[in-house]
């Protein structure tokens, strides 16, 4: 993600973030800074093997220019066994290189090598980086008249269709436009303005000012059986920080496992399922839970949302 100052680059990382863990729940998200980077090995060091991970590089502009050549060297290297080395060879990995101009990482970096990349804005000392990168004129000359009425007028318009005059507007303050290269292809991109506690959590959030709920009326809302509402909780939470400590000792000893085995192998786990609950001895009644009851528990989730 190629982007100047405070136009955009965040929330638009933050929106296809969303995206993503909302499909895919499994991901831990980290967020990197340039002085994290200086020192990755003490952050990737906390994360457990075998967890899926976006990982958001923000703000490196020029990073490598600050780094002596065995440094430098030493993060290429990191970077080239990333996955391997410290996820483990299951897991799946994301990552997100934003910086302020485009020529600000050496071309031989990780950080200017990828499948995608996003411009979210247009200066003019751009303009002939942003041709050779993504090389349709026609296109670029298009973003820059978008991108100029959504600086001067704070509204923009895309034209609905190639064959007539029709124009959809879309004010800034829920949308940018942007524009993407996806594997040598480049187009125009719209990006709505999501985000969420989770995917929020950059290194410039404000966190003392967000809305906090009440943990125990959380808690206190899940009346289903309390050994199950631990065990979900327990995983979420695991789930959410990569703390294995917050999981009860055997199922910490069992993630061991399956981790250790799904590195160097290719498991089916919809079937690894299905087989586990076949050798289920007796049926639990939690599955005959009342709708009436996941019912008053929406609405009391719903209560603490609008309370906040």
């Amino acid at each position: 993600m190629r982007v100047e100052a405070k136009k955009g680059k965040t929330t638009t990382a933050k929106r296809i973030i969303h995206g993503l863990h909302t499909k895919h729940p499994s991901f831990l998200i980290v967020w990197f800074s340039g002085k994290d980077i200086m020192d990755m090995e003490k952050v990737l060091s906390k994360i457990q093997k075998g967890r899926d991970c976006i990982f958001i590089f923000d703000d490196i502009s020029f990073i490598t220019e600050l780094m002596k050549s065995t440094d430098l060297a030493q993060m290429q290297n990191d970077f080239a066994v990333l996955r391997h080395k410290w996820l483990g060879e299951s897991a799946k990995m994301i990552t997100f290189n934003i910086i302020h101009y485009s020529k600000s990482a050496k071309k031989s970096s990780h950080f200017r090598s990828a499948h995608f990349t996003i411009a979210t804005s247009l200066t003019s000392n751009e303009y002939q980086n942003f041709l050779e990168m993504f090389g349709s004129k026609w296109i670029l000359k298009n973003f820059a008249s978008i991108y100029r009425q959504s600086v001067l007028k704070g509204k923009f318009g895309y034209m609905l269709d190639g064959m007539s005059d029709k124009m959809q507007y879309y004010n800034t303050e829920k949308f940018h436009p942007c524009l993407l290269n996806s594997i040598n292809h480049s187009s125009l991109l719209l990006v709505d303005k999501i985000d969420c506690e989770i995917c929020g959590q950059d290194k410039y959030t404000d966190s003392e000012n967000k809305p906090i709920a009440t943990e125990e009326e959380f808690v206190a809302l899940l009346k289903y059986p309390a050994t199950h509402v631990r065990k979900a909780l327990k995983w979420y939470s695991f789930m959410r920080t990569g703390n294995l400590m917050l999981l009860p000792p055997h199922d910490r000893k069992i993630f061991r496992h399956i981790t250790k085995l799904a590195e160097k192998v290719n498991l089916d786990f919809k079937k690894i399922c299905e087989i586990s609950d076949g050798t289920k001895k007796y049926h639990t009644s939690f599955n005959k839970r009342t709708k009436k009851l996941d019912e008053e528990i929406d609405k009391g989730i719903d209560k603490i949302i609008d309370s906040v």
